[in-house]
């Protein structure tokens, strides 16, 4: 795992955690270039996800959350302006809640997406799905996109090969979905007045997810930007930065 910080003479921190089958480059480097004049950020490289270091596999959310959780301690104390989680970077935004050396101001999950799978698939069974799904997605990003476009609520296969990165291995793709098959979403840690949940309109299963969630925890703030798929915002550097902007600042 590596962490790439920038704009270190700014005294707002922003943490960037990027999703699944993205890199932090595809994800924020747009969005750097501008936001680098104003906040200190750090773009978290995770495991599975580096060009830089193909061998290197995901294992699970947990052990990718305690790297950063560690890192942020070492070197800021365990205090952090701003979290913005992308896609699955919410789940390790949910995992770094329950760290309680670590503090945020403002938390913006952007893009979550929740599917639970039955509580029956356990023993060979999971791993047999989870193999089955990891060949899968693997197979849709390679050489079927229109369907993952369509899943997303994107306007078009150029607009997904911006964001997605199409060398995650089948290692990473199997751990992750294994993995995330008997995770504990446990919502709870969400509930607060600093915790926002963004969705665009278009993404269905996040949009659910994102209601399942403000359900949960009444005092998080839901917002859903119309005519927007998945990732939609990360494509739109000037209007991202504004919302993050203006949300920290409602926040404080």
């Amino acid at each position: 795992m590596k962490f790439n910080e920038f704009g270190q003479n700014n005294k707002t921190t922003l943490l960037l955690l990027h999703g699944m089958c993205s890199t932090w480059e595809m994800s924020f480097k747009p969005l750097i270039e501008l936001a680098q004049k104003e906040f200190h950020i750090i773009a978290v490289a995770t495991d599975g996800y580096d060009p830089e270091h193909k061998e290197i596999h995901a294992t699970t959310t947990e052990h990718e959350s305690e790297q950063i959780a560690e890192y942020l301690v070492e070197h800021f104390g365990g205090k952090i302006d701003i979290l913005y989680g992308a896609s699955m970077g919410g789940v390790y935004t949910l995992n770094l809640l329950g760290d309680k050396r670590l503090s945020f101001d403002t938390i913006i999950v952007d893009g979550l997406s929740v599917t639970k799978l039955p509580k029956m698939l356990t023993g060979k069974l999971r791993k047999v799905t989870a193999k089955l799904e990891a060949s899968l997605i693997h197979s849709m990003m390679t050489k079927h996109q229109n369907l993952i476009v369509k899943a997303l609520g994107l306007s078009g296969v150029d607009e997904l090969r911006q964001m997605m990165y199409t060398d995650t291995s089948k290692t990473t793709l199997f751990n992750t979905i294994y993995h995330m098959a008997v995770y504990n979403f446990d919502y709870t840690r969400f509930d607060g007045e600093n915790v926002h949940i963004w969705s665009g309109g278009e993404e269905k299963v996040c949009l659910k997810t994102a209601k399942e969630i403000k359900q949960a925890c009444p005092t998080v703030k839901l917002r859903v930007f119309p005519g927007c798929g998945h990732g939609t915002l990360l494509t739109q550097p000037e209007r991202l930065l504004e919302e993050i902007r203006n949300t920290h600042i409602k926040t404080e």
